[in-house]
């Protein structure tokens, strides 16, 4: 995706008119969910590029449609690199095992 592309200018803009109408704050945050999703072809990481570029309240837009791609694409193929990453801040810097937990989880939801 180029950063100065006339469609990703348009896209902007087009948020930039619509954000000005919106009463509340989370309406702001989905329409800037879905406008990054629809824009990039729900691409993981180009959607999340899209939303730390646009700025606003662009960490909570990007875990959120982190989220939802991260759901529907599967942990598996998500890039490796940023995979791999969250696994070892969480592992290191917070003493938090990522795979345990899920597997833990997984395992509790398997047997209701």
């Amino acid at each position: 995706m180029s950063f100065s592309s006339p469609a990703l200018a348009k896209a902007y803009a087009e948020l930039d008119l619509k954000l000005q109408d919106m009463p509340f704050h989370a309406g702001e945050i989905y329409l800037q969910a879905i406008t990054a999703m629809i824009y990039t072809d729900f691409d993981f990481s180009r959607s999340l590029t899209f939303l730390v570029n646009y700025g606003r309240d662009n960490d909570t837009t990007a875990a959120l449609v982190g989220g939802i791609l991260g759901a529907w694409y599967g942990f598996e193929k998500l890039p490796t690199a940023e995979r791999e990453k969250v696994l070892k801040v969480n592992r290191e810097d917070l003493d938090t095992d990522l795979e345990k937990l899920a597997a833990e989880l997984t395992s509790h939801i398997l047997k209701k």
